[in-house]
């Protein structure tokens, strides 16, 4: 169930192993083999923590349509999000970050730190994306 998974990475912490920047970093795996196929897929964007608050509907559900990467650093997933309506400049702008491993004899693991952009402004931190099942159906063909 998606609602329980939002509440999970909800009460993860951001820049540690097993947290939102290193789990990220393995659903962009998933997510861009997806999109390269051409499958645009929808998105849970995680925007709050539990220790914040516990109201899980200040997350939200967006359309990843396509990505680049901008630079080594910097990766943007193209999103259309329903509260910017007509718009196609939002994106899900993520830097690589280097997360250190639980065990210090590991190397150092991936992770992306993200923030959502609209244009050239900067709307608000997203702590962790993942994508979201989806099944198309047909409408019926006497619409």
């Amino acid at each position: 169930d998606q609602i329980v998974r939002f509440a999970r990475w909800m009460l993860l912490p951001d820049d540690t192993q097993y947290g939102t920047w290193e789990k990220c970093a393995k659903e962009f795996e998933a997510l861009s083999g997806r999109l390269d196929d051409g499958n645009p897929s929808p998105i849970g964007l995680v925007y709050v923590s539990a220790r914040e608050t516990k109201e899980i509907w200040q997350n939200h559900q967006v359309l990843a349509y396509g990505y680049r990467e901008p630079d080594a650093e910097t990766l943007e997933l193209l999103i259309y999000d329903p509260n910017y309506p007509l718009r196609d400049d939002v994106l899900v702008r993520s830097r690589r970050v280097s997360i250190p491993a639980a065990d210090p004899e590991q190397p150092l693991l991936s992770g992306l730190q993200s923030e959502q952009w609209v244009g050239d402004k900067r709307v608000k931190p997203v702590r962790g994306f993942f994508g979201m099942p989806y099944m198309p159906v047909e409408p019926p063909g006497d619409l």
